[in-house]
């Protein structure tokens, strides 16, 4: 958890983290899901208010066996794939099978989103759901009630009240 907190501070400090754009996550495990290789939906020049990020439930070591851990939600069950998650609701569609890179480009070139990303507009579910809908069978739709590390990195101003600060949660593991 210190790790992860130091990374935070880190993605905020100064200037030139300005410049560049943070370094991807890698391991950090939220709710027995292990997260990675975060982005801003539409690139790291977008104040979208939307994270896509690597999402797969984690394993641990069972002697020479790998077993999945318990998914924080049973459609969650065996999930690899990408979360898109809307920061100031908490709610994501994770979208199983896919490369959260792909993701990331192919939602932010639909039609719907690229209309909001050039006026300047954060992304809501509404319209993450349409543009889902039109390229992925399957995304499944979670709302959380804790912040993810990516919130917390990106957008952490725009954490809902009420919903538990990433670096409060009990649930995390770096």
């Amino acid at each position: 958890m210190r790790r992860a907190l130091a990374v935070l501070g880190a993605l905020a400090a100064g200037p030139a983290g300005a410049l560049a754009p943070p370094p991807p996550f890698a391991g950090v495990i939220e709710g027995n899901m292990v997260v990675a290789a975060i982005e801003p939906l539409g690139g790291w020049g977008h104040a979208s208010g939307v994270t896509v990020e690597s999402y797969a439930v984690a394993v641990r070591g069972e002697g020479e066996r790998h077993v999945p851990r318990a998914a924080p939600v049973a459609a969650l069950a065996g999930f690899w794939g990408a979360r898109v998650t809307v920061c100031a609701t908490g709610a994501f569609r994770a979208i199983p099978g896919r490369d959260a890179r792909e993701v990331a480009v192919a939602l932010a070139a639909t039609e719907v989103l690229r209309g909001r990303r050039a006026a300047g507009g954060a992304a809501g579910m509404a319209p993450l759901r349409e543009a889902a809908r039109g390229l992925y069978d399957g995304a499944i739709l979670v709302r959380d009630t804790d912040q993810t590390c990516a919130c917390a990195a990106l957008f952490d101003d725009r954490r809902p009240p009420g919903m538990t600060r990433f670096r409060d949660r009990s649930d995390v593991e770096v």
